[in-house]
């Protein structure tokens, strides 16, 4: 989120919170802000499957409301998105994550 306020594309603090594939997704849609981001978007997230050392959620996510500096709301609603969450011995990270896209939740 501070990532995209700041319109940056490789944020250094990424790989705490992403690895593999989903950091690789994070990364690529940081690259397509020309504009810093302003606002946040909100989630409905539904825990799919928990276990001691993974987590699969479903959001569906609004990001109407997070926008480039002085744009008006996007039509970015229901935006499904599917994540699996994995532990290791030091932390918690987003390991796969596929965007649906808007209009699919």
């Amino acid at each position: 989120m501070e990532a995209s306020h700041e319109a940056e594309t490789d944020p250094a603090e990424l790989e705490k919170y992403a690895a593999g594939d989903a950091a690789e997704l994070m990364r690529q849609g940081l690259e397509g802000i020309e504009r810093p981001l302003q606002g946040a978007p909100t989630h409905d997230i539904e825990v799919l499957s928990a276990e001691p050392t993974a987590v699969e959620i479903r959001d569906c996510q609004d990001g109407s409301q997070w926008v480039e500096e002085g744009s008006p709301p996007s039509d970015e609603k229901n935006i499904r998105i599917d994540a699996t969450i994995t532990r290791d011995a030091l932390s918690w990270q987003v390991t796969d994550m596929r965007n649906w896209g808007p209009e699919t939740c």
